[in-house]
C-alpha cells in the first residue's frame, strides 16, 4: 500500500510539473520587461505581468502597435482606438477617451484629444495647460524642456509657452525645434534661414543658415545652401547644401565644407565630401582631423573608431587620436546595430559558404570564437545566441549559460528574457527558470 501511494504521490507531483511547464509559455506575443513590468499578448488584446508572473493589467487592452512599456509608473493603453494611461497596479490615471500621448518630459505630457486640439497633463492625469492648441509636427513631439514649451495654433504657426502657460514668443514662427541645452532652432517662414532663440524669446544665434538642429554637447550642425527638390514631393524636407559646427555662441568651430555630418554620441563627427557622400572621414569637436576622408564607412563606437577603405571591405580599429590598432581584418555583425558592449563588439568569418560570429576586445583580439549563426549585444552581460536553428545565451566569457531549445529568446531585461516554446512566450532569467515556475507549482 505505501509503495503504490509512493507512486501516486510521484505521478501528482509529476502532472504538476507538466502544468507547470506549459501555464509558464502561454503567450502569442511578450514585450520586455521595464519598470518590472512586461507587456503580454493572447491574440488581439493584451496586459501586463510583473516580475512574478501575476497578470497585473488583464488583457483586455487593444494592441496600439506602439511602445508598450511602463515609463515614470506609467503606461499608455487603448480601447476602441482610444487611449488613457494606467498605473503600475492597473488603476486608471487618464480616462481612455484622447488620441495621442506623448511621452512625459520634466512631469508633464502633451496629449490629442480626437479633434486634434492639444494640451498638457501631469503624472497624475491633471490637465495643466488646457486644449487651445492644436498636434505639432515636431519629431518626438513637443516636449517641456528649459521650461519652455512648443505650441501650434490653429493657423499652423508656432510660439512658445512656459508651464504655467505664459506665452513667452509670439506665434511668429513656420517651424521649431524643443529646446536643448537653452537654445532652440525656429524658422519663420518655409525656405526662410533658421535662427537660434534663448529661453527669453530672444534671438540669441541670428539667421544666417539655410538649415540646421538641435544642440548636442554645446554644439550643433548647419547647413549652408540647402534646398527644396519640389519635384521629388517631400514633404519639404531640404537636399544639398554644405554642413559645418557651430557653438552655443554661434561661432563657427568648423565651416561649412562638408556633403554630410554625421554626430556621435562620443564628441566625435563623421564627416563626408562627394555628391554620392562615398568618401568618409573623422573630426572632433574642434575640428581637428583624427582620420582622413578617404573611408568608404565609418563607426564611432564607445572606446574605438572603425572603419573600410572599400564597399563590402574589412574593417580595421582605430583609437579616438586615429592610431590604427588592428589590421583590416574584421567583417562586422549586424553592421547597423553595432558597438562595444561588456568590452566586446560582435565581428564574424567566413566558413564555408556561411559567416559566423564571434567578437573581439578594444584590441582585436577573439574573446569569443565565430561559432554562432547569429550573435546579439550583450545586455546585462549575456548575449542572446543562434546555433542549429535554436536560441540560447552565453556570459561575456563565452561560457553558455542558457542552452540552445528555444524557437525565439529576446534580450535580457531587468533579469528576464523572453522565449518561444512550442508556439507561445514566456520569460525564464540567467539560470534558465522560467518566471511562472512558482505560481504554477502551487497548483496542485
Amino acid at each position: 500500500m505505501n509503495k503504490i501511494i509512493l507512486q501516486t504521490l510521484l505521478f501528482l507531483c509529476f502532472s504538476n510539473l507538466i502544468f507547470a511547464q506549459y501555464e509558464q509559455f502561454k503567450y502569442d506575443r511578450v514585450g520586455n520587461f521595464r519598470e518590472g513590468m512586461a507587456a503580454v499578448f493572447i491574440k488581439n488584446k493584451m496586459g501586463y505581468i510583473n516580475t512574478e508572473g501575476k497578470e497585473i493589467v488583464p488583457l483586455i487592452y487593444d494592441i496600439d502597435f506602439d511602445l508598450d512599456e511602463y515609463k515614470d509608473e506609467l503606461t499608455i493603453v487603448t480601447q476602441n482606438k482610444k487611449s488613457g494611461l494606467i498605473n503600475k497596479k492597473g488603476n486608471i490615471i487618464l480616462p481612455l477617451e484622447y488620441g495621442k500621448i506623448g511621452s512625459f518630459n520634466e512631469g508633464i505630457a502633451e496629449i490629442n484629444k480626437p479633434n486634434n486640439s492639444t494640451g498638457f497633463i501631469d503624472k497624475t492625469g491633471k490637465v495643466v495647460i488646457p486644449f487651445q492648441y492644436v498636434s505639432t509636427n515636431i519629431y518626438g513631439g513637443a516636449k517641456l524642456v528649459n521650461d519652455m514649451i512648443p505650441v501650434r495654433n490653429i493657423e499652423g504657426k508656432y510660439a512658445f509657452i512656459n508651464k504655467a502657460n505664459k506665452l513667452i514668443t509670439l506665434f511668429d514662427y513656420e517651424q521649431v525645434e524643443n529646446f536643448s541645452e537653452g537654445l532652440a532652432l525656429v524658422r519663420k517662414a518655409n525656405l526662410e534661414k533658421i535662427s537660434y532663440i534663448n529661453t527669453s524669446g530672444k534671438v540669441e544665434i541670428p539667421e544666417k543658415y539655410n538649415d540646421g538642429t538641435s544642440f548636442i554637447n554645446g554644439c550643433a550642425l548647419v547647413n549652408v545652401g540647402a534646398y527644396e527638390n519640389k519635384q521629388a514631393n517631400n514633404g519639404g524636407v531640404l537636399r544639398g547644401g554644405k554642413w559645418g559646427i557651430i557653438d552655443k555662441t554661434g561661432k563657427e568651430i568648423i565651416s561649412p565644407v562638408f556633403d554630410k555630418i554625421i554626430h556621435s554620441d562620443y564628441g566625435l563627427y563623421v564627416v563626408s565630401l562627394g555628391k554620392q557622400n562615398d568618401k568618409s572621414g573623422v573630426i572632433n569637436k574642434v575640428g581637428k582631423k583624427i582620420l582622413p576622408v578617404e573611408f568608404y564607412d565609418i563607426k564611432i563606437l564607445k572606446n574605438r573608431i572603425v572603419a573600410n577603405k572599400e564597399k563590402n571591405g574589412l574593417y580595421a580599429l582605430f583609437d579616438f587620436d586615429g592610431s590604427r590598432v588592428t589590421d583590416f581584418k574584421y567583417k562586422l555583425h549586424d553592421p547597423l546595430y553595432t558597438d562595444f558592449t561588456n568590452g566586446l563588439l560582435r565581428i564574424e568569418e567566413k566558413k564555408g559558404v556561411l559567416y559566423f560570429a564571434g567578437a573581439i576586445d578594444a584590441n582585436g583580439n577573439i574573446k569569443i570564437p565565430c561559432s554562432y549563426s547569429y550573435l546579439a549585444m550583450f545586455n546585462e552581460e549575456a548575449a542572446i545566441f543562434l546555433k542549429n536553428s535554436k536560441y540560447g545565451a552565453i556570459d561575456k566569457n563565452g561560457k553558455i549559460i542558457i542552452e540552445p531549445i528555444y524557437d525565439e529568446m529576446g534580450n535580457f531585461s531587468e533579469g528576464w528574457a523572453s522565449v518561444k516554446l512550442n508556439g507561445k512566450y514566456g520569460f525564464i532569467n540567467k539560470r534558465g527558470e522560467p518566471l511562472q515556475h512558482k505560481i504554477s507549482a502551487a497548483i496542485h
